[in-house]
C-alpha cells in the first residue's frame, strides 16, 4: 500500500494542477469569451433556467439547476434517468447527498427505506446490499440506465463508484423494480452522472481523514472547450492501513466525460470510468466458538492473513440523446457501452500452512446497446426500452469460458386519470441463455389530497441464475443449478409530502419459487473461508418474505428528524436461522437552520442505528457470495454518533464522531463495528 506521505504528495500535486487551471489560467481551454458571473448568486441561478414545453402535471414549468454551487454548471437534462416521474421518496439529488456523511455510495443507499447493508466496516470490502429481504443477486446496479453488475458473480461493489459523480440516485423497489435491469427483482439502483456546462473553469476538491490512516479524496474539473463542447474529468482515491491484520485498501478511480451539443436538444456524450483497487481480505476476526471482548481489539486474530484481490475495470459509454418529437419529455436515448473487469484473487499459504495456494484470475466483459423512448402528454406516459448485449467470461479457473448473447424489451404505460388517480401497467421480456422469460405487473396511485397519496401493486418476474450459480467448480464445490427463480410481489402503502417534510410507510410481501440457495455444507475443507454450496431448493418449493418499511424526514421549528425503519420476516429455507435482523432502524435528530445572515447552513445533532438478534450471513471472498452462518448469533445492538455538516460559502465541512458509547457489536459475522473515533472532511468548489 502507498504510504500516507506518498498520498499527500499526490493530492498536493492534484491541488496545484487544479489551482493552475482555475487561477493561473482562468480562461481555460475555451476559445470563446468567458461569461461573467453575476455578483448576486440568485441572478446566476435565474440565468440558467431552462424552459420546458411539457404539459405534464408532474413536471415543473422550468428546470432549475440545484443551488449548491457558486456557478450553475450541472445540466438538469436527466440523461440516463429511469423515470422522470419518480417521487421524491425514491430519489436523492446531489444536494441531498451533500448532507449525508459517507465513505462510499453504499452509505448513501443505506439511508433509503427497505435497504439493509451487511457492512464489513472496512473501506473497499464487499458490503452486501439487501433490499426487502433479498440480497445483492436480486439488485441491479445501473449507471445512466445501463447495467454495471459484473456477469460472472452478478454483483457490483459500490466502493467503486464516486459519490461526487452522482447527480441523482434513483432507487426503484417493489413491483416495478424488475423492469429496469436483469435480475432486478428486489430493486434497481440507478446512478445518474453529472453533465456540466462551464463557460468558466469549475473545480471541486473533497478530502476526508479518519482513523487507521483512512483518507478519501476526490477532485473534479470541468470547462467548456467551445460553446457546445464540454470536457470534464475527475479522480477519486481511497485508502487505509486497516484496523485489523490484512484489511488494508488502496483504490483509484478516474472519470472522463466529453459532452457535445451540435444542435439544441441533441446531445452526444462519451464517458470513461476506470477503477483500480488493491484490497486485503481477512474474512473477519476469528471468534472461535464464543464471542469475547478480545474479538474487538486491534490484535485480534483474523481468519486469513494472506488473502487479497486486485481489480482493474473499464466502463466506456457513448450516449446519443435527442428530442425528435419536439417536447423535451419525449426523449429518445441510445447508449452503446463496453465494460471489462479483471479480478486477480490470491490466497497464498504461508510456510507450514495446510491451505492450498489459490491464484485465480477472473476476466469478464460485456458490451451492448440500450435504447429508451418516452412518449408523454398530460393524459399518459409511455416508456419503451430495448437492450441487446454480448457478455463473456473470457477466462476463469472456476467458471471456465462462456460467451452468450442476451436481450430484453420492456414497456411501461401510465394513465393520468381524473380525481388524482394514476394507473400503470408494465411488462418485460428477457432472452437469456437461449431461453425466454417474461415479467408483468401493474400498480395504482391515488393522490386524494395535495399531500397524501395511496399506492398499491402486484407483479410477477424472474431472477435468472448467474454464471457463478450455473458453473462454479472451485474449492467450495457447489451443486449445479439451472432453474430460474419465480418472484411474485405485492405491496401497498401511503405517502405524505408536505411543507414540513415527508413520511412513507409500505407493506410488502413476496413469494419466491425455486429459490437458489447459498448454503454452508457441514464438511471440512482446507480453507480459512467457509465453504459454500449453491443449489435450487427444488422445483415448486416456495419461500415467503414479508414486512413493513418506513421513512420520515420532518422539520419542526429548528429541529430536523429523519430516519428509516424496516420490519421483515426472512429466514433461511433449510435451517430456519434468520439471515437478516427482524427489525432494523437508523435515524437522527438534528439542529437545522441558517445562521449569521444565512452565511452558515448548519446540520448538527445525533444519529443512531438499531438491529435485533440474528445469525447473519458469512462472506466468502473467493466466490463473492454471502452464505448461511451457523456460528454464534450477532445482535441485538445499537450505536450513537454525533454528526455536524456545515455549508459555508462554497464549502461543506463534515465532522463525524462515531460510536460515542464505544459499543462493541457486529453487522456481519465477524467484522467488528468501528470503535469510537473521529472523521473529518471538507468539500470546496472553485469557479474562476
Amino acid at each position: 500500500m502507498p504510504t500516507y506521505s506518498r498520498f499527500r504528495h499526490i493530492v498536493s500535486t492534484a491541488i496545484v494542477l487544479l489551482f493552475f487551471l482555475n487561477v493561473v489560467y482562468p480562461q481555460g481551454l475555451s476559445s470563446t469569451a468567458a461569461v461573467a458571473v453575476p455578483s448576486d448568486p440568485s441572478a446566476v441561478h435565474d440565468s440558467l433556467k431552462v424552459p420546458r414545453d411539457s404539459t405534464l402535471a408532474r413536471s415543473d414549468s422550468v428546470v432549475v439547476v440545484q443551488p449548491d454551487s457558486v456557478a450553475r454548471r450541472i445540466l438538469p437534462t436527466r440523461v440516463g434517468t429511469l423515470d422522470e416521474g419518480l417521487s421524491s421518496q425514491s430519489t436523492l439529488t446531489s444536494d441531498d447527498i451533500n448532507w449525508i456523511e459517507r465513505t462510499s455510495t453504499g452509505d448513501i443507499l443505506s439511508t433509503l427505506p427497505g435497504v439493509y447493508v451487511r457492512d464489513q466496516q472496512s473501506p473497499g470490502q464487499y458490503s452486501g446490499i439487501t433490499i426487502r429481504g433479498e440480497d445483492w443477486r436480486s439488485v441491479a446496479f445501473l449507471m445512466n440506465g445501463r447495467l454495471m453488475n459484473e456477469p460472472a458473480s452478478g454483483t457490483y461493489n459500490l466502493y467503486y463508484f464516486s459519490p461526487e459523480y452522482i447527480e441523482r440516485m434513483e432507487t426503484v423497489t417493489g413491483v416495478r423494480a424488475f423492469l429496469f435491469g436483469l435480475n432486478a427483482t428486489a430493486g434497481a439502483v440507478n446512478l445518474v452522472t453529472k453533465n456540466y456546462l462551464a463557460n468558466r473553469p469549475f473545480s471541486k476538491i473533497y478530502f476526508t481523514q479518519g482513523p487507521y490512516n483512512y483518507q478519501f479524496s476526490d477532485g473534479t474539473f470541468a470547462q467548456n472547450i467551445t460553446r457546445d463542447f464540454n470536457l470534464s474529468f475527475g479522480f477519486q482515491h481511497q485508502g487505509n492501513d486497516g484496523r485489523f491484520t490484512n484489511s488494508a485498501h488502496d483504490a483509484w478511480n478516474v472519470r472522463t466525460k466529453l459532452r457535445y451539443e451540435p444542435t439544441p436538444g441533441f446531445d452526444i456524450i462519451l464517458s470513461e470510468y476506470f477503477t483500480s483497487t488493491k484490497t486485503e481480505m481477512n474474512g473477519g476476526v476469528d471468534v472461535g466458538t464464543q464471542v469475547t471482548a478480545d474479538a474487538f481489539g486491534v490484535v485480534a486474530p483474523v481468519l486469513n492473513n494472506d488473502t487479497r484481490e486486485r481489480v482493474f475495470r473499464h466502463d466506456l459509454d457513448l450516449t446519443l440523446r435527442a428530442h425528435f418529437l419536439g417536447d423535451t419529455t419525449n426523449a429518445s436515448t441510445l447508449t452503446f457501452y463496453y465494460s471489462h473487469n479483471r479480478r486477480e484473487f490470491r490466497d497464498e499459504a504461508r510456510s507450514g500452512a495446510s491451505r492450498p495456494v489459490v491464484e485465480a484470475d477472473h476476466i469478464s466483459s460485456w458490451m451492448g446497446g440500450l435504447f429508451t423512448q418516452t412518449l408523454a402528454n398530460k393524459w399518459q406516459a409511455l416508456t419503451l426500452r430495448g437492450n441487446a448485449e454480448l457478455r463473456q467470461v473470457e477466462g476463469s479457473p472456476t467458471i471456465g469460458r462462456r460467451r452468450n448473447f442476451i436481450g430484453s424489451a420492456s414497456a411501461q404505460e401510465e394513465l393520468f386519470l381524473p380525481y388524482g388517480f394514476t394507473v400503470a401497467g408494465f411488462a418485460r421480456l428477457d432472452r437469456y441463455l437461449k431461453e425466454s422469460y417474461t415479467g408483468i405487473g401493474g400498480d395504482v396511485r391515488w393522490r386524494f389530497t395535495d399531500n397524501f397519496q395511496l399506492c398499491g401493486g402486484y407483479s410477477l418476474s424472474r431472477r435468472l441464475p448467474t454464471y457463478t450459480e450455473l458453473a462454479w467448480s472451485g474449492v467450495a464445490a457447489p451443486k449445479r443449478t439451472t432453474l430460474a427463480e419465480k418472484h411474485r410481489q405485492f405491496g401497498f402503502g401511503v405517502e405524505w409530502d408536505g411543507e414540513h417534510g415527508k413520511v412513507s410507510i409500505t407493506y410488502f410481501q413476496k413469494t419466491i419459487e425455486n429459490p437458489i440457495l447459498i448454503l454452508t455444507p457441514f464438511t471440512t475443507l482446507s480453507s480459512s473461508f467457509p465453504p459454500i454450496s449453491i443449489e435450487n431448493a427444488g422445483e415448486g418449493v416456495k419461500t415467503t418474505i414479508g414486512g413493513v418499511e418506513g421513512a420520515f424526514a420532518i422539520r419542526i421549528w429548528r429541529l430536523f428528524l429523519e430516519g428509516t425503519l424496516l420490519f421483515q420476516n426472512e429466514a433461511n429455507r433449510k435451517s430456519n436461522e434468520a439471515l437478516l435482523p427482524e427489525f432494523s432502524a437508523r435515524g437522527g435528530v438534528f439542529f437545522r437552520d441558517k445562521l449569521f445572515q444565512d452565511h452558515l447552513d448548519l446540520k448538527a445533532g445525533f444519529q443512531g442505528r438499531v438491529i435485533t438478534k440474528h445469525h447473519g450471513a458469512t462472506f466468502n471472498p473467493e466466490v463473492l457470495a454471502y452464505a448461511m452462518h451457523s456460528g454464534p448469533t450477532i445482535g441485538p445492538a445499537s450505536s450513537l454518533d454525533f454528526l455536524m455538516i456545515a455549508h459555508i460559502g462554497d464549502a461543506y465541512i463534515h465532522l463525524l464522531w462515531q460510536n460515542l458509547l464505544d459499543t462493541k457489536y457486529f453487522l456481519t459475522p465477524y467484522y467488528p463495528v468501528e470503535e469510537r473515533s473521529v472523521r473529518f472532511g471538507v468539500a470546496w468548489e472553485f469557479v474562476n
